[in-house]
């Protein structure tokens, strides 16, 4: 999970100016007992100590994963200074400048770190505060190795976040960027704290390091996993509020950075329309024309220079007249090209750029370069004399406007994109004695975020909760009640058991949300044993499937829709599995998949199931998008699958 972190952020943060990346370095950091790191951390660790030995409980700051420019940089074991820094007592601490402000910044006293308190987790699970940030890297006092590091490898500015676990230990991402980086821009990062603690809390407290010993040789504790468990619901519960809010914030900036785009583009447009339209009158009057006219005779020089390219060109018409305009208005790297072709237009009358209108890159006195229209005609003047006009017009604004749209349309799908995976599981747990497969194929071009979402989350040891659901609408209303949808059943699942109660608090928490929309979902909870049982609610969605053997039968289950009702009731329904039984949840873009006007319908995708019978769940649904596809061409809305199988007993 820590290479996953700053493998993405080192990939995903870029230089806007260069695209390259931004970040030198990046490393992700916990604290951790001395005596749960493996023996080559504590030899590190008892090295850095000096060679005194440490304490089985002494803190120690270990480095869990690292990407960067160099090729030692993309392996922790290759650090030479700080695989694990020992922590031992608040003096230890205060003596790492670096360390101890980092720790500080984030809103954390020294005890804190030094004597992890899990007390303080349970009282405020979603602690992840403020940014460790050096916006001026060289010559700092928090940022070590100014020579073989900083300076060598062009660091401007440090900046990291973090937060805490339910073990009382704390996590830490640093990034050492070569781009300067603004306070503004660091307080942006102490959002991310909140989606790293997320990827983390699952493994809180297990073993962090593969050949560490087992957690119980430390701290025998039976109730650890309900501990966990109820520190993550508190988590999620506290998280969604500020998870929510992030979403609804760049979904919005960037609807409205595109509608600002889109609005400077129409302008740009209708002000183009307009000024071709007095072209004609315009030209017959240079002195007052808005384009640059220039005028070149065929040595190269400068016959005349209006007003227009004086303005925008920075030379004045007595400084211009005469210079040669390669030297003066054209980048060094293009002046070759310039001569060869006013050459070649000499020796046999061919210019492939006269009389067309083309863009290329001009510069100015201040050695700016800028895009211009240009268009070049050759005239004949003072009887043999050969002169070139030259018709210039400045459009930095409108290749800045069309940049910006394609910049803001990018983004905006990007975001988007992002925004239905955050929405989704990353990966299917693994359950023994379980089969999973799941897919989430979005209608059109996948630039507006849907309102389908899955799920699968462990309850309790061998009791697992899944969901399928459909939220109202799309955008960024969708995205909100997904992400409230969620994580209320995950929250919910812990606390109640019957899935009927869990939609019961779902319904509750969408109606106070906002009672004018609505979702739909059927729940089930597995718990597997010496059978496997599955109690099945469902609130409005259309009902899991049930594959036994060749048959197939349909699961209804009775609720109404989740939200719109201040009360909300169902039922449950109660079932036991066998092997080789296969359970097959839905969206309706399934069902309603249309073919001039016909549905494909709940009775072909139980025929399609039948011939399936063999088949684990993978293989399954790849048939049934494959019938769907197969019946319509076109896919008009999102299609959600989640299907599970009990392991046949021959595998």
């Amino acid at each position: 999970a820590a290479q996953a972190v700053v493998g993405y952020l080192y990939d995903s943060l870029l230089d806007k100016d260069s695209d390259e990346r931004a970040l030198a370095l990046i490393r992700l950091y916990k604290t951790d007992r001395f005596d749960r790191l493996p023996a080559d951390l504590q030899a590190f660790a008892q090295r850095m100590n000096g060679g005194e030995a440490l304490a089985g409980d002494a803190t120690c700051l270990a480095l869990m994963a690292s990407m960067g420019q160099e090729p030692e940089w993309e392996d922790r074991r290759r650090s030479r200074g700080h695989q694990a820094i020992p922590l031992p007592s608040p003096a230890a601490l205060e003596s790492s400048p670096m360390v101890y402000r980092l720790f500080r910044q984030l809103g954390f006293e020294t005890t804190d770190v030094v004597s992890p308190d899990p007390s303080l987790f349970r009282r405020n699970p979603g602690r992840a505060c403020g940014v460790f940030f050096v916006a001026d890297a060289e010559g700092s006092e928090f940022v070590p190795a100014q020579d073989d590091f900083v300076r060598r490898h062009g660091i401007k500015s440090v900046l990291g976040f973090g937060g805490m676990l339910p073990s009382g230990f704390m996590f830490a991402v640093v990034m050492f960027s070569k781009v300067e980086v603004s306070a503004e821009t660091a307080d942006v990062f102490s959002s991310l704290a909140f989606s790293v603690q997320l990827a983390l809390l699952p493994f809180g407290e297990k073993r962090v390091w593969e050949d560490s010993p087992p957690l119980e040789n430390f701290h025998p504790d039976p109730d650890r996993d309900l501990r966990v468990a109820r520190a993550e619901a508190a988590a999620f519960s506290q998280l969604l509020d500020a998870r929510q809010e992030i979403v609804v914030d760049q979904a919005q900036r960037l609807e409205r950075a595109l509608q600002d785009s889109q609005d400077r583009a129409e302008a740009l447009a209708r002000s183009q329309e307009e000024l071709l339209r007095s072209e004609a009158i315009k030209t017959a009057i240079l002195e007052s024309a808005l384009d640059c006219v220039i005028t070149m005779d065929r040595d190269g020089n400068i016959v005349d220079f209006n007003p227009a390219a004086a303005r925008i060109f920075g030379y004045r018409r007595h400084e211009a007249t005469g210079q040669r305009l390669a030297d003066l208005i054209i980048p060094e790297r293009f002046r070759a090209a310039h001569s060869r072709g006013l050459e070649r237009y000499l020796k046999d009358g061919s210019g492939p750029i006269l009389d067309r209108r083309i863009e290329v890159t001009a510069m100015r006195a201040d050695g700016v370069e800028f895009p211009v229209e240009l268009t070049v005609t050759p005239v004949a003047a003072a009887g043999t004399q050969l002169l070139f006009s030259a018709y210039l017009r400045d459009i930095s604004d409108r290749v800045q406007a069309e940049r910006a749209v394609l910049e803001a349309s990018q983004r905006f799908a990007h975001v988007a994109r992002t925004l239905q995976t955050s929405l989704l599981p990353p990966a299917l747990p693994a359950i023994d004695g379980v089969e999973l497969a799941s897919t989430y194929q979005p209608a059109g071009d996948g630039v507006e975020v849907g309102g389908d979402f899955y799920d699968v989350f462990e309850i309790g040891r061998d009791d697992w909760g899944f969901v399928l659901g459909d939220v109202m609408g799309k955008g960024t209303e969708a995205a909100t009640l997904t992400a409230l949808a969620r994580y209320t059943l995950r929250a919910a699942a812990i606390r109640v058991r019957r899935p009927a109660a869990v939609l019961n608090v779902l319904n509750s928490a969408v109606y106070r949300h906002d009672p004018d929309r609505f979702c739909t979902a059927v729940y089930g909870r597995l718990r597997i044993g010496a059978s496997a049982h599955l109690t099945l609610g469902g609130g409005g969605h259309p009902p899991a499937l049930l594959r036994t053997g060749g048959d197939v039968v349909s699961l209804p289950t009775r609720g109404p829709i989740l939200g719109p009702f201040e009360t909300w009731k169902g039922a449950d329904r109660r079932l036991t599995l066998h092997s080789g039984d296969l359970v097959f949840f839905y969206s309706d873009g399934v069902t309603e998949a249309r073919n001039s006007g016909e549905l494909f319908g709940a009775e072909r995708l139980v025929e399609v199931l039948k011939r399936t019978k063999d088949m684990n769940p993978k293989d399954t649904i790849d048939r049934v998008l494959e019938a769907v596809r197969d019946f319509s061409s076109t896919q008009n809305d999102d299609i959600a699958i989640l299907a599970f199988r009990i392991t046949p007993d021959e595998q």
